[in-house]
């Protein structure tokens, strides 16, 4: 009898762990950035999105080059088909990122329009430039020759997780001692 509880009890709370989030209000995802340009420069960084209403929340990237953290969101746009963030620092640089999508609503991470991927054939690339026409200029060290972005796992997750382990672990430890 008290086996059954135990795994019904166990049945359920792994239904709760694996519905659909459909039901939240907001679903706010962390991202890690991750790219290298054509100077041999890296972006490093993370930043978060509403994934449901597709707008960026924060942002702190850096550049390599430049010394100051990028965490000023510049308006969202929409150029040729793929979301775009672009964000400043306080020396006035902007480091700008296209994604493989057209808007960041659901967005789950991938590759970072570049010149390596070059989003179907867009002229759209992820840039760092304290003035936007330079980037323009072909060939720009200044264009992101590689990168990606990954959704990274929220603490309250991992922490939902290790809570459950643990309780997992615990149980059989109890079964192993009484038997």
């Amino acid at each position: 009898m008290k086996t059954t509880k135990y795994a019904v009890a166990a049945a359920l709370g792994l239904a709760a762990l694996l519905a659909p989030r459909a039901v939240l209000a907001d679903t706010t995802v962390q991202f890690a950035a991750s790219g290298t340009f054509a100077d041999d420069s890296t972006l490093s960084g993370i930043f978060s999105v509403d994934v449901t209403t597709g707008v960026v929340t924060s942002a702190d990237l850096a550049w390599s080059d430049v010394g100051s953290a990028f965490t000023t969101i510049e308006p969202e746009t929409t150029l040729d088909g793929f979301a775009e963030l672009v964000v400043e620092n306080a020396a006035g640089n902007f480091i700008g990122l296209a994604f493989q999508s057209a808007s960041l609503i659901g967005y789950s991470g991938g590759s970072l329009c570049s010149t390596a991927d070059n989003c179907l054939g867009s002229p759209i690339i992820a840039f760092v430039e304290s003035d936007a026409e330079l980037m323009l200029e072909s060939p720009s060290p200044d264009l992101l020759t590689s990168g990606s972005v990954v959704a990274t796992p929220e603490p309250s997750s991992l922490l939902l997780l290790s809570i459950g382990l643990f309780g997992l672990m615990a149980m059989t430890w109890c079964r192993k001692r009484l038997a």
